[in-house]
């Protein structure tokens, strides 16, 4: 059965991606991440290149539903974030560190967004940046938060108790009793926050140049106005709400 895991860009899609690709590896599951529609448009639908290529492991950094249901039966997770988090994170990613080409797969958008923002101060920065979140938000919008056999992941959980989730998400995928004893605590050390940002931050300590930059929930109370909050809630309506968050 096929393993598939939906993540979101500025959701610590790329720390699981390192996790996840691990666990494909130690497994000699045949694993693939993608980007964009492009990497699978010559076979026709996601799940006709699912099929052809044979992959067991598939990851999705902005998982469309259209693209999801043309899948073969499948084990899901679905991990997201506080949206208004995820425009805070992409404002300062984009401007500052996002790599423009990731595993070969460039994006031009950024580009032009990158050279825009670094023009704009913070707060109409910040305003670009709800604009073009709908990039990534919009997926979310038409979502199906209740499909069954998709475990629902808050990346604010995964975060806070990286352990007791990681388990759930890998015995959702029925992997954990798989992988060999204390492998799952290896690779959360080895990918831990402190790690990935180089080994000289912890947790909560920013840098505003980095890919990761500060690690924590609820940073948009530091940035986001009044005025940035009434254009997200005009651009994504209920959106906080529909995925459980307090607006």
């Amino acid at each position: 059965m096929l393993r598939a895991f939906y993540a979101r860009h500025r959701a610590s899609s790329m720390w699981s991606k390192a996790i996840a690709q691990d666990v494909a590896s130690t497994l000699g599951m045949r694993f693939q991440i993608y980007f964009v529609d492009d990497q699978w448009a010559e076979h026709g639908s996601l799940g006709d290149a699912v099929s052809a290529l044979g992959h067991e492991f598939l990851m999705l950094t902005n998982a469309r539903q259209a693209d999801v249901d043309t899948l073969p039966e499948s084990r899901g997770v679905h991990l997201f974030r506080d949206p208004r988090d995820m425009v805070v994170s992409g404002y300062f990613s984009h401007r500052n560190s996002h790599p423009i080409n990731v595993d070969g797969v460039q994006w031009t958008e950024l580009i032009r967004h990158r050279i825009n923002l670094r023009k704009l101060d913070k707060d109409a920065g910040l305003m670009a940046e709800i604009e073009f979140s709908g990039y990534f938000l919009d997926n979310l919008l038409s979502w199906d938060l209740d499909a069954p056999d998709v475990l629902a992941m808050r990346m604010e959980d995964l975060v806070s108790d990286s352990a007791t989730q990681w388990a759930r998400m890998l015995e959702h995928w029925q992997l954990l009793d798989r992988l060999p004893d204390g492998h799952l605590d290896k690779l959360l050390t080895t990918h831990s926050f402190e790690q990935m940002a180089g080994g000289t931050r912890k947790k909560g300590e920013e840098d505003q140049a980095s890919h990761y930059r500060k690690g924590i929930a609820g940073d948009w109370r530091n940035h986001l106005g009044t005025e940035h909050l009434a254009l997200f809630r005009e651009r994504y309506g209920d959106l906080v709400e529909r995925l459980g968050y307090d607006w």
